[in-house]
């Protein structure tokens, strides 16, 4: 589903809305849950999230006012409950790790849409950059699994 309309601003501010809705889960993931493994990982995933969120605020304010402004159309739906629903039903680290993947992928597609529509250089590169932010993460994620599942 995709929404009309919205300026870089709006999507960037949905963006951040996104990771925080996961930092909050993940939280409440690292502090309650019995299985020690599945803490270690929700922790990292928050550390994640912050470092991701960080990136993305950091381009909302040092994008120009004008690029902020600019407005696409056909913006991809960034609302972040279907993919929650998916990380709130894993039981294990595992599924836990398979469900933040998943997302990693669902927000490498938006970005590639957005930069695809970008009408802007500067604002294909600040998507572009976005991508490669998240693909940088997803391997640091899949390699710090890994030393998980070793302990």
């Amino acid at each position: 589903m995709t929404t009309r309309f919205e300026t870089v601003d709006d999507i960037l501010g949905q963006l951040l809305d996104f990771h925080q809705a996961l930092i909050d889960y993940y939280q409440r993931r690292a502090s309650s849950d019995r299985d020690e493994r599945l803490r270690m990982l929700a922790d990292y995933l928050v550390e994640r999230q912050q470092r991701v969120a960080a990136g993305t605020e950091g381009y909302r304010k040092d994008a120009d006012t004008s690029r902020r402004e600019t407005w696409f159309d056909k913006v991809p739906d960034l609302d972040p409950l279907p993919a929650l629903r998916k990380a709130m039903a894993a039981t294990d680290a595992d599924q836990l790790l398979n469900a933040a993947l998943e997302l990693d992928r669902h927000l490498l597609g938006i970005y590639d849409v957005m930069r695809r529509e970008a009408s802007h250089g500067e604002l294909h590169a600040l998507f572009e950059d976005l991508h490669s932010q998240l693909e940088q993460e997803q391997r640091l994620l899949a390699t710090s699994a890994a030393r998980m599942r070793d302990l």
